[in-house]
């Protein structure tokens, strides 16, 4: 697979092609950090870069329906042991959290998001 063809697949979609080894997790991590790199200093809104655990995760064995696919945890219940989350609040203190979901999908996390003020999980 073309590095270029990287925003034609959702999420599944990458997975499957990892599942068939038609590209590998480092290969689809470095191209989500290359785009978010390039993107962020407008968006603003990657709010901590876990990059390098992040590829230390593309060496190991990765299981479950997303296995191998980076994504970016939300700074609102951000669930990982190697990132801080302050819950979307400047209020809290930063503190790590146990990440479940990320070793049962097989996701590999590259860093947390800003939480938009309309994401309404308070409600």
């Amino acid at each position: 697979m073309a590095i270029s063809e990287y925003g034609k697949y959702d999420a599944l979609g990458l997975a499957a092609l990892v599942a068939k080894k038609k590209v590998k997790p480092s290969e689809l991590l470095e191209e989500a950090i290359s785009r978010a790199e390039k993107l962020n200093p407008k968006l603003n809104a990657i709010v901590y870069k876990d990059y390098e655990n992040a590829r230390r995760r593309t060496k190991v064995k990765l299981r479950g329906p997303f296995a191998g696919v980076p994504f970016l945890l939300k700074d609102i219940f951000a669930l990982s042991t190697t990132m801080p989350t302050r819950q979307a609040s400047k209020f809290m203190p930063a503190m790590p959290w146990i990440s479940l979901n990320r070793r049962v999908l097989g996701r590999i996390c590259s860093g947390c998001g800003r939480r938009h003020h309309s994401d309404g999980a308070c409600q």
